[in-house]
């Protein structure tokens, strides 16, 4: 006698084939994957099916047979029988493919509580164990939901296309930067999926300009994060305090405030980020550590813009070459903003061989590992101020904020105020 499982997918196997026309199949196939099937040879049946319809033909035992002929556990008779025990009933399909994805997830998540439970028997690393957990956990997440099948071609994507348009939702998947100059080149602004880098050499203010468009997103309403490697939760503080209420950040250490700046700071603190989100980790050193903050504070906080500073000091732990390493950090972490579909801000270095031109004007070729950096971000941010190299420069107070690649857009550079005692970027005018 056959399990309800099993005999839910004969039912629907059947009810697809007595249907014929292929109309059911498309019908369930973006709820369900061959991998939900608990019996190998209804299994292997569903997915041919699926390449009997993707090639314009009549479901019919013969042409099913032809896909699935060679596999050990799916006979000819078995085939036919789909058609002659006839138990299938094509009005409860979409039930039956329903019931057989829930159990197929149901048997995923008892193989991995077993796979825990033998990884926690045998001695494995708690940090072992969770990578473990998570990765698993993706891969179910992929095969599991309604994605699976999903129709993926030209008219799908065009339909859908046009109807974000109609509903305002390509803006929604949109968030401004807070500086207008910045956002006139992005359409409005930066888009969720997508890593982006601000690059800069030392003493240019990446950091800075990190922090600021970080206050800017976060004020707006937008969960945000900081993820800072290189300073602690307290300098980071500091400094967004410093660019918010204009106050020097040697007098914040000092604790040298007027009365007035006390007020500032009391009116950034009850008022201005009262309902704001913003989560610090100063803590996570590794691209593991990193990638495991970023999901719990999705999960915990509904973060959707983080900002990394910086992606060299990132630990991989690859023996290989350094850029090599640059490249699996960059793509793990574009993986993980398409997946949790947040956006990325990466600060990056720029690299030493600009000290040694005339114009220090920095390009892209000039950053850290650029092959790596510009083959995988979406935009590249390049921060540059001349009176750093020139104090008597005309561009005291200026920043040049260069839009060096962007993959949806246009490109341009927008100038800046830089406001170097309060560490705080403002727009000021166009060029």
């Amino acid at each position: 006698m056959q399990g309800k499982d099993q005999e839910e997918e004969f039912k629907l196997l059947s009810g697809l084939m007595t249907d014929g026309s292929g109309a059911l199949v498309d019908l369930v196939s973006p709820l369900l994957s061959h991998r939900d099937f608990k019996r190998t040879q209804n299994a292997v049946c569903y997915r041919g099916m699926l390449d009997v319809i993707a090639d314009g033909d009549q479901l019919t035992p013969s042409s099913l047979y032809g896909k699935v002929r060679g596999f050990e556990k799916v006979s000819e008779e078995y085939v036919n029988s789909l058609i002659t025990d006839g138990t299938g009933q094509g009005a409860l399909v979409e039930a039956y493919a329903l019931n057989i994805k829930d159990s197929g997830l149901t048997r995923k998540l008892a193989t991995l509580s077993s796979e825990i439970r033998s990884k926690i028997e045998s001695g494995d690393s708690p940090r072992d164990i969770n990578k473990f957990i998570q990765d698993t956990a993706d891969e179910i997440s992929d095969t599991s939901g309604s994605i699976v099948g999903k129709d993926t071609s030209w008219d799908y994507w065009f339909v859908k296309i046009l109807n974000s348009m109609s509903d305002d939702s390509i803006q929604k998947n949109r968030f401004p930067t807070g500086f207008s100059s910045i956002d006139r080149f992005l359409d409005g602004g930066l888009e969720y999926g997508n890593v982006d880098i601000i690059a800069g050499r030392t003493g240019m203010g990446k950091t800075s300009f990190g922090l600021n468009m970080l206050g800017n997103v976060a004020l707006s309403g937008i969960p945000s994060m900081m993820v800072s490697i290189e300073m602690t939760g307290e300098m980071i503080t500091r400094k967004m305090i410093a660019s918010r209420c204009k106050i020097r950040e040697g007098d914040i250490m000092s604790n040298n405030l007027t009365e007035e700046q006390w007020g500032a700071i009391d009116s950034l603190h009850h008022n201005q980020l009262k309902n704001a989100v913003i989560h610090i980790d100063d803590k996570s050193f590794s691209l593991f550590d990193v990638e495991t903050s970023i999901r719990h504070m999705v999960r915990k906080k509904g973060i959707r813009f983080v900002v990394i500073d910086y992606v060299q000091i990132i630990q991989v732990g690859s023996k290989d070459k350094r850029y090599l390493e640059i490249g699996e950090t960059i793509n793990k972490l574009k993986e993980l903003a398409k997946r949790l579909n947040i956006h990325i801000m990466l600060l990056s270095q720029i690299n030493r061989n600009v000290e040694g031109r005339t114009s220090k004007r920095p390009a892209i070729s000039d950053l850290s590992e650029s092959g790596k950096i510009e083959e995988t971000a979406s935009r590249v941010f390049l921060l540059y101020r001349d009176e750093y190299y020139n104090p008597d420069s005309e561009d005291v107070g200026i920043a040049e904020i260069s839009l060096a690649k962007n993959r949806f857009g246009q490109t341009g550079t927008s100038r800046m105020s830089f406001l170097k005692e309060y560490t705080s970027f403002e727009d000021m005018y166009y060029v």
